[in-house]
């Protein structure tokens, strides 16, 4: 585990699938008349680092599990690490306010 924005010490091999959720969700306003509402929006990052995972299937049944959430495609290029990424936005059930 690495804290977001922590390199990799260096002659680290990296294989697979990484999964990188930031800390903290986004709260999206739901407009109500009595109560705040808000959704959380959690940020994934999915990190294919050799061509063996599959980026599309994991964020599909991610997509799946929270309905209302999406992913894309983020171009890398290809003399940095990572061969493939994927940012997925979860949407949890709203919460209420106070």
């Amino acid at each position: 585990m690495r804290g977001s924005g922590e390199s990799l010490p260096a002659g680290t091999t990296v294989t697979g699938m990484e999964v990188v959720i930031l800390r903290d969700p986004e709260l999206q306003a739901i407009p109500s008349y009595q109560k705040g509402q808000a959704i959380n929006r959690w940020t994934l990052y999915l990190v294919d680092w050799d061509m063996t995972a599959s980026l599309q299937e994991a964020a599909g049944k991610l997509i799946w599990a929270w309905p209302g959430s999406n992913a894309v495609s983020i171009n890398v290029p290809q003399s940095v690490g990572p061969r493939h990424q994927m940012r997925v936005d979860l949407q949890t059930n709203p919460e209420t306010y106070p």
